[in-house]
């Protein structure tokens, strides 16, 4: 479940920032964490364009939306999901949102955006995740912020959408991973995770043991790192082994700082979530695991969505 950025977070300016093997891309005030060992360079620009130094200026396509969602595909292609926008004089208290089924792809190697085919159902809260090359959308919220009890799948080879079958849960809000060529899908709020197998096409249930309120996750190996917010320290849930475990993760002196997390070459990286701190890695898979190691990457934005692009 991520926060909604704040206006004057959305309104900041960009910033691309490659460092050794990394880069670090801030968009729409959410960096975007890419591998390529490539040389350093820096580019700035409105928070509505994304720019190259050699390159055009083009224009975010989309209206301006929230809560929408992100993901890979091909490896290099970072494609944006529905969300919702704001709009003015549509309820009793003078606001209400628009659920959005768009869909984008920008290419950052050519800059430039394309437009999907959209989904068969507006939302926006959804969870995402890419398996075995299709994408795929569970649940979220429409307009009337009601829940969708409905699945989709994109397939990038043809350009479209399917509308799937889900289990019907209610939920806080939703994030996905992928695992063996299956989806799972985590209901925050809810103990249980759904899977689904591509092969025979079938959902079952997953006993997680507890009830998640999970903000922030990434999935190395056999293992899925979390940031819930009714704990301390990083979760660790096996999903070979099916138990659960926690790790230290160093706190700064900011009460209020909330971390985000992702996968960089086997370790797990650790983001802050306000700007000015560098981020931490950690290969938790060793036996001191607690120990952190600070980085040169120092997000430039708020609230960071972060991604790993290879090409």
């Amino acid at each position: 479940m991520e926060k909604v950025p704040s206006k004057r977070a959305l309104s900041g300016r960009s910033k691309v920032d490659r460092i050794g093997g990394g880069v670090n891309v801030c968009c729409d005030g959410r960096p975007v964490l890419k591998r390529q060992p490539v040389r350093k360079i820096r580019v700035r620009g409105s928070f509505r364009r994304i720019r190259k130094q050699s390159g055009t200026d083009p224009s975010r396509p989309w209206s301006f939306h929230v809560r929408f969602r992100v993901a890979v595909l091909h490896g290099a292609k970072i494609v944006f999901i529905g969300g919702y926008s704001v709009v003015e004089g549509s309820s009793i208290d003078g606001t209400g949102i628009s659920s959005s089924a768009d869909v984008y792809e920008f290419d950052p190697e050519s800059n430039r955006w394309r437009k999907l085919a959209s989904m068969n159902i507006p939302r926006h809260d959804f969870a995402c995740a890419v398996v075995d090359g299709l994408l795929y959308v569970v649940r979220g919220k429409d307009s009337c912020r009601e829940h969708i009890l409905s699945a989709e799948v994109y397939n990038p080879e043809t350009n479209q959408w399917s509308l799937m079958d889900c289990p019907d849960r209610h939920v806080l809000g939703d994030f996905a991973f992928s695992f063996k060529s299956k989806l799972y899908a985590v209901g925050n709020g809810s103990r249980f995770i759904d899977v689904y197998d591509l092969k025979t096409k079938t959902w079952e249930e997953l006993d997680s043991g507890k009830s998640l309120l999970v903000y922030s996750y990434t999935v190395i190996r056999n293992k899925v790192y979390f940031l819930d917010y009714n704990m301390s320290g990083l979760g660790v849930f096996d999903l070979e082994e099916n138990s659960r475990s926690s790790v230290f993760v160093p706190h700064e002196s900011r009460s209020d700082s909330w971390f985000r997390l992702r996968e960089w070459n086997n370790k797990v990286i650790l983001i802050a979530g306000f700007r000015g701190y560098n981020a931490l890695t950690g290969d938790l898979d060793k036996e001191d695991a607690s120990k952190w190691t600070v980085t040169q990457i120092r997000p430039s934005g708020d609230d960071a969505t972060i991604l790993l692009i290879n090409f």
